[in-house]
């Protein structure tokens, strides 16, 4: 099942129309982690990637040498993306028991990084769920704009191709379909004599026909015996 979802994951991935949103946990090196090791394979250039962490407030818990090598990813001086990385936290075991609201999980959340504490020296912007969701927005319109062109000239060309193809389909003859079948029975009868015929426009059966015809008649000749008149023993000479 993993290896499916992951082959998914590169087949949408690999789509230079597409955003890669990499949801990371910094409970694990970011380089065990297979999301970010599928971002890296499918956006070579890092352009259309955006790195989210989440257990942010798990990370306060660790040591000071972990939270200062995740504040480097985060401030986009280790592992460098153009769009950079945000911070979420989401709710913990207990407060999902609690079945909280949306509104209050985001406002926990921005409770959270008001008091900044090991995310102090990261930007504001750069935290929370709601500048997470506001700056996948702005980057999914500035694609959209930056694509629609390509896509319109896509869109124009499948319907073209829809068109010939609709186009190219036989008549309905729903109305009156004995007479429309009789009709073409009729119409097939005619060319096929005119075929057999050698008509104008279709000499060539004729043509090959007679070809054929001599051919046999050569083949059937060649078959004939060679007998030749000879004089018998006892025969004498006049």
């Amino acid at each position: 099942m993993i290896s499916k979802i992951e082959k998914l994951a590169r087949t949408y991935a690999r789509d230079d129309d597409c955003l890669v949103l990499v949801v990371i946990t910094t409970m694990d090196d970011i380089e065990n982690q297979s999301a970010a090791l599928i971002a890296k394979e499918c956006d070579k250039d890092k352009t259309r990637t955006v790195g989210v962490l989440t257990k942010a407030d798990i990370l306060a818990l660790r040591s000071d040498e972990e939270q200062e090598l995740w504040r480097k990813i985060v401030q986009n001086r280790t592992y460098p993306l153009k769009h950079g990385y945000y911070v979420t936290r989401l709710c913990n075991s207990d407060e999902l028991k609690n079945d909280l609201s949306w509104e209050e999980i985001r406002r926990k959340e921005r409770d959270f990084f008001s008091s900044r504490g090991a995310w102090s020296s990261v930007p504001k912007t750069r935290l929370g769920t709601e500048n997470l969701t506001e700056a996948l927005s702005a980057l999914l319109e500035n694609m959209i704009a930056k694509r629609l062109p390509k896509l319109r000239g896509s869109l124009y060309g499948t319907r073209e191709n829809l068109v010939r193809q609709i186009n190219e389909l036989p008549q309905c003859f729903e109305d009156h379909p004995q007479n429309k079948l009789w009709q073409l029975c009729n119409d097939f009868i005619r060319e096929f004599r005119h075929f057999a015929t050698g008509q104008p426009k279709h000499f060539e059966f004729t043509e090959e026909f007679c070809k054929q015809a001599y051919r046999l008649k050569e083949q059937i000749e060649g078959t004939k015996p060679h007998c030749l008149a000879g004089l018998g023993e006892g025969s004498e000479g006049g």
